[in-house]
């Protein structure tokens, strides 16, 4: 053969293979991708749960995801709980997400009384795009009723109801795509006041615009998310007897005044609810291991 048609294949027989081997890298990488994206979604699931600030948007214009209810009656006014609930995965990925209550009497059976339940799915007919941690989930809710609720006045002001304490709380369910479940706790406090020595913005009070309440101030406090991996270090709060919401409240009913609130202020019922509310989520899970 002619040295200069040597000379000419020979580049061109180095540009094929070399043209060969990017194919082939470049679909061994994407095959490797789609492989990694798979195996995601079989990863048992790991999580954070957190609250991130509504948008002036948002709180601007009514769009929050959730509202509480200032009393335990569907003619109660509603006020904008500021911020959203959110689920990330850390490992794995979130195939379904719900929120549901439980410390108080249930007179129904259903999924969730607050908001629809979420839920992810994987392509069958075409390999999934993202991985399984990709993403986040948030909420949307109809407005929650508090579980507890103390009203009192404060140190020598003549009206019995100058003050109020909510509390409220929600369970959040987190289903990984292998089918392991954690349940996971949220609980939060709305503290209200007509007394104008309790409006102070460094303190987180707002005012309250809504006419349906008597009250003018309002700040949400002591915000609680619990999982189950906080129960080892709370396990001694969690098996000491605790107060009953009536001793708490230091009254049977939720209308009568509260001279424990009164009396302590709001951060001592604030952590007496804590507590409480921690025995209650480890009775809850402990009983879901006993019986499931």
């Amino acid at each position: 053969m002619d040295i200069s048609i040597k000379e000419n294949i020979i580049p061109l027989v180095s540009a094929a293979v070399a043209i060969v081997s990017l194919f082939v890298a470049t679909r061994s990488l994407a095959q490797s991708k789609v492989s990694a994206r798979l195996a995601s979604y079989n990863a048992r699931g790991s999580y954070d749960v957190f609250l991130t600030k509504d948008s002036q948007f948002k709180c601007c214009f009514g769009n929050a995801n959730h509202q509480v209810k200032i009393y335990s009656s569907i003619m109660s006014g509603t006020i904008d709980f500021d911020y959203e609930i959110n689920i990330i995965a850390i490992n794995g990925g979130i195939y379904r997400a719900q929120l549901f209550e439980n410390i108080e009497k249930r007179e129904f059976i259903g999924i969730s009384t607050t908001g629809p339940e979420l839920r992810a799915s994987i392509p069958t007919n075409s390999p999934p795009k993202k991985y399984a941690n990709q993403g986040r989930v948030s909420f949307y809710g109809t407005p929650l009723f508090p579980y507890f609720s103390a009203a009192s006045r404060e140190n020598d002001t003549a009206d019995e109801d100058a003050i109020q304490l909510n509390r409220y709380h929600q369970y959040i369910e987190i289903t990984d795509f292998c089918g392991n479940t954690e349940i996971w706790y949220l609980a939060f406090s709305l503290h209200l006041s007509k007394l104008e020595s309790d409006f102070n913005k460094a303190d987180g009070w707002r005012a309250l615009a809504k006419n349906s309440t008597p009250y003018k101030y309002y700040r949400f406090a002591a915000v609680t998310i619990v999982s189950p991996k906080d129960l080892p270090k709370n396990l001694d709060a969690a098996l000491t007897p605790q107060q009953t919401l009536e001793e708490i409240r230091g009254s049977e009913e939720s209308w009568q005044p509260s001279t424990q609130l009164s009396d302590a202020g709001w951060e001592a019922m604030n952590n007496k609810l804590k507590l409480y509310e921690m025995q209650e989520y480890y009775r809850f899970i402990k009983r879901i291991k006993d019986n499931l």
